[in-house]
């Protein structure tokens, strides 16, 4: 590639990168205060009346606005969206299509050039509905992509990519295949996924024509720092060391030269001066600022490892380096003693092997393989479960939800099932109010269709109900949405109670049921005392015929949702009392008034308390000894809290922390979320901040660096056996040998 500029060949720079670079470098305080930087940033901002990207950058650094020129630049914008809003009217009226569409992207690129990101998203959005040729679809994506990378918005950048690359695969052509491998190489690195951006910077080094993005020599320098942290030496070798386009313009780049020569060369003195210099440089770029930690630690592991730790040292001679056909079972093996050296570098690579392995599992959600495709949902739920990962989940965020819609869209059975779960554990991993609503708000109507479609699994739709309540329940939805919600789930398992008596109804169907019962108390528990009293005159009599249904979950939930529904009602009436019995019976006693309120709220009372006493006693043998004895431990309660007003009194305990639950409504929300998180509801509660705030937990503990690392119980066992050891030889000494004393 020549070194001279080609910028005529690239996309217009809009946004300039650049600006919000020089944003970006304002707020180091070593740079605050950097006249220079200052009056580029504002030379830039006046030149296109950035009045939307003025207001940002003042707010962002601290600067007084200036209101007349604020006033200014607003007042041109104005008749600038005017002019151009007029245009698109008269292109609509007296010209064609592809008139439209340029005067609608005339005003997205003017949207955008000023800084108003959310309006320019808006108008590029229509103006892709208008766009038939694949050419310019893509560019506008580009146009969207770039937005994303001047706001580090993850969201857009990845959903965007995504788009990109199917597009592509329908027949892009030859510069704009190059192109996005440029917009994902810097996307790669400014996730740290180093590897994967070494790769695509490889891949266009010869054919880089992106200078919207970047200049040639800053795309070199990147591609340059990825390849010496992700490239063996064999490949940095004939990739970069003796790659012509990039010894070209490292003639011009001298701290990049030293520094690259010194670790290839060996030059061991030099190397760390040259990386104390990257190190810098790399702490005033906006794309690496957040990873030149990381990046400078793990060359240092590099170098000082010398062979010791790798499979293939970076710093040895081209006569000691191992050829091309060596055995790689030796690196694997070497590298775990590398490490086994530092606690630091275990975590740090643990963490990096299972993004690895989690980004992969996302890639195999969308292979031909539906089993295939099932494990793969599986694992990520699994992962999910077993570790709270905010940060990886919220960049990929769009990509997950994709996956999760897709699997439950197109997939049958026990894909759909895997991936319901999955969307619950991602509002869960989010953890924000703002997006489980708009997650909530998205696939409310497709998870309303799926868990009435009677076509579909009885184990999918279970999960689905679980999924839909979950979401509804995280979601902070209003009273009147509650109440559909609740209504919808009710839909699905009142179909027990209208079975005839006969019927044998199929395990999987029960388990519908259970899973929708479960979800309905669970927003049971948000409604208002009043409403639940209201709730109480029509819904007692319905839970009370579950509780002579076959399963021992239905039962066991009939029972606790009367136990949340008393709990209630009781905080708004200290007497509440229900009628039991069965709708025609009321009907039949409409005209009856021989008994007071009294005598009948005692006989009510008297008949629910004796069938919680037959569940809370039941022995029959035709029920499996381990669903008998769980439910006799529930009915227990639950009998107790209706009789006594006696509520649970469950104290969990978790690290150093305890988690009281002394209420029906707070032990059901635990155990909700006890089953979806399985065994990782522990690490869930210590460290997830939406779980913690549910639960009144208070901001996370911050970690004891000294109790950090447990001993292993194998260890502690030879500990004890040579602590054992050593007091019985102490000890025998000083025993008696029982010798004759005479």
């Amino acid at each position: 590639m020549p070194v001279e500029n080609l910028e005529h060949e690239g996309l217009a720079k809009n946004p300039n990168l650049e600006l919000a670079q020089y944003k970006f470098y304002l707020t180091l305080d070593q740079h605050k205060n950097d006249a220079s930087v200052k009056q580029k940033l504002m030379d830039a901002i006046r030149a296109d009346d950035m009045a939307p990207f003025y207001e940002e950058v003042c707010k962002e650094l601290n600067w007084t606005v200036d209101a007349p020129l604020l006033s200014g630049m607003k007042e041109r914008n104005e008749a600038k969206l005017k002019a151009l809003d007029v245009a698109i009217e008269d292109a609509e009226q007296n010209l064609g299509e592809m008139e439209v569409r340029e005067s609608n992207l005339k005003k997205a690129e003017f949207l955008c050039l000023i800084g108003n990101k959310d309006a320019a998203l808006s108008a590029f959005r229509k103006t892709y509905d208008k766009t038939v040729s694949l050419g310019h679809r893509l560019d506008i994506i580009f146009h969207n992509i770039r937005i994303g990378l001047f706001y580090m918005d993850h969201d857009l950048v990845t959903r965007n990519i995504d788009r990109a690359k199917s597009l592509i695969e329908e027949g892009g052509d030859w510069d704009r295949r190059n192109r996005l491998k440029v917009y994902q190489g810097l996307y790669s690195m400014v996730i740290r996924d180093f590897k994967a951006a070494s790769g695509f910077f490889l891949d266009t080094v010869s054919t880089f024509t992106s200078y919207e993005l970047m200049e040639y020599s800053t795309f070199v320098r990147y591609t340059v720092y990825m390849g010496m942290i992700a490239l063996p030496r064999n490949q940095l070798r004939d990739k970069i060391v003796r790659g012509s386009e990039i010894l070209e313009v490292l003639h011009s780049l001298s701290d990049v030269k030293d520094y690259l020569f010194s670790m290839y060369n060996c030059l061991y003195a030099d190397f760390f001066v040259n990386l104390a210099k990257v190190e810098l440089a790399m702490s005033e770029d906006r794309h690496l600022a957040s990873h030149y930690r990381f990046y400078v630690r793990e060359m240092r592991i590099q170098v000082k490892s010398s062979g010791r730790g790798r499979g293939e040292p970076l710093i040895v001679s081209d006569e000691d380096s191992q050829p091309d056909t060596v055995s790689v079972v030796s690196s694997v093996s070497d590298n775990r003693s590398v490490l086994e050296e530092g606690g630091e570098t275990d975590e740090r690579t643990q963490v990096e092997i299972l993004e690895d392995k989690l980004k992969e599992f996302i890639d195999l959600t969308t292979q031909k393989s539906s089993q295939g495709r099932v494990n793969s949902f599986n694992a990520l739920c699994q992962a999910f479960s077993a570790k709270y990962m905010p940060d990886f989940v919220a960049g990929r965020r769009m990509t997950l939800l994709d996956c999760a819609e897709r699997g439950m869209k197109k997939g049958k059975g026990a894909e759909q099932e895997s991936a319901a779960k999955l969307m619950a554990l991602l509002c869960l991993q989010l953890g924000s109010v703002a997006d489980s609503e708009s997650i909530y708000r998205d696939h409310k109507t497709y998870l309303l269709s799926l868990m009435a479609d009677k076509s579909a699994s009885p184990a999918a739709r279970a999960q689905v109900c679980s999924t839909f309540g979950l979401c509804a329940f995280l979601a902070d939805c209003d009273l009147s949405e509650i109440v559909q919600v609740m209504i919808a789930l009710e839909s699905i398992f009142s179909t027990s109670l209208r079975a005839p008596e006969n019927t044998v109804t199929s395990p999987d169907v029960l388990r519908l049921h259970s899973a929708a019962l479960s979800a309905w108390s669970l927003l049971l528990t948000l409604l208002p005392p009043r409403h639940i009293y209201d709730l109480s005159q029509t819904h007692i009599r319905r839970l009370v015929q579950l509780l002579d249904s076959t399963d021992v979950d239905l039962r066991i939930g009939a029972g606790e949702a009367i136990a949340l529904i008393y709990e209630g009602a009781r905080v708004f009436d200290e007497d509440f009392g229900f009628d039991i019995s069965s709708e025609e019976e009321t009907d039949d006693h409409d005209g009856i008034q021989q008994m007071d309120s009294a005598s009948r709220h005692t006989s009510e009372m008297d008949e629910l308390c004796t069938k919680l006493k037959q569940l809370a006693t039941d022995s029959h043998k035709y029920r499996a000894k381990k669903d008998r004895k769980q439910q006799r431990s529930s009915f227990r309660d639950i009998l107790h809290a209706i009789e006594e007003n006696e509520a649970p009194d469950v104290r969990i305990k978790f690290g150093k922390e305890t988690l009281d639950i002394d209420s029906w409504g707070c032990k059901h929300q635990y155990d909700s979320f006890c089953q979806l998180l399985g065994s990782g509801m522990n690490l869930h509660l210590a460290q997830n901040d939406l779980l913690r705030e549910i639960f009144s937990l208070g901001n996370p503990l911050l970690d004891n660096a000294s109790n950090a690392v447990k001993i292993k119980k194998l260890e502690r066992h030879h500990m004890n056996m040579a602590a054992f050891k050593a007091r019985s030889l102490t000890r025998g000494k000083n025993r008696d040998k029982r010798t004759a004393v005479f």
